[in-house]
């Protein structure tokens, strides 16, 4: 008989930042999250503004690392709507 052990998903984290003057950052466990706080930053931001969501991972070496692709919005200069 053989036993085979469950397959775990690692901590998965995601970061999330709005760059403008006085701008916001965190990190959370759930992308959902991240993306609303980047909405609301940028709902708050002048034209211009840019947000951005990254998956984060630890490598084996213990330092953090940038996985997959980005997720980023940015607030139109002339129409200050939020594209992403």
């Amino acid at each position: 008989m053989s036993y085979t052990e469950p397959q775990r998903k690692g901590c998965e984290l995601f970061t999330w930042d709005v760059f403008a003057d006085g701008g916001a950052g965190g990190v959370t466990d759930d992308p959902e999250a991240a993306r609303r706080h980047v909405r609301e930053g940028l709902a708050e931001a002048p034209p211009g503004t840019r947000g951005r969501v990254r998956r984060v991972a630890l490598c084996p070496l213990g330092r953090a690392v940038y996985v997959d692709g980005r997720a980023g919005s940015r607030r139109s200069v002339t129409t200050g709507r939020r594209r992403c």
